[in-house]
């Protein structure tokens, strides 16, 4: 079995020994990293404030309801014409709301999926 020295530092495995390197060199990586998490963590913060401003307007597909969505996909705005509810029956009135918000809610995430991976590559397939 092998032994393993311990000292200050960063670790890296080589095989059966690990290496150290200078408590310096470690403290510069960990400053380093924290500068990252920091800048991921303002674009983060101003990613939120553009996803809330972002709307995306679907209609129905007789046009007679319209949805509009945030950037996370929360109802916005709905609007419902008379015709909506002159010809329709309540539960098919129902239906035309869910396409409308469907649609827009599709329309908005793909918007914001583009704009997710630009500030967390990798984080999808």
């Amino acid at each position: 079995m092998a032994t393993r020295g311990f000292a200050k530092g960063n670790c890296r495995s080589g095989g059966d020994r690990v290496e150290y390197e200078s408590l310096e060199e470690t403290q510069a990586e960990l400053e380093r990293i924290q500068r990252e998490l920091e800048e991921k963590a303002e674009q983060l913060d101003a990613l939120s404030e553009q996803l809330g401003e972002q709307r995306a307007t679907a209609s129905s597909e007789d046009e007679t309801v319209w949805a509009t969505v945030d950037g996370i996909g929360m109802v916005q705005d709905l609007e419902m014409f008379p015709e909506a509810m002159d010809r329709a029956h309540p539960e098919r009135l129902g239906d035309k709301v869910v396409e409308a918000v469907c649609e827009a809610t599709a329309q908005a995430t793909a918007e914001s999926s583009d704009k997710v991976r630009a500030v967390l590559p990798g984080l999808f397939a």
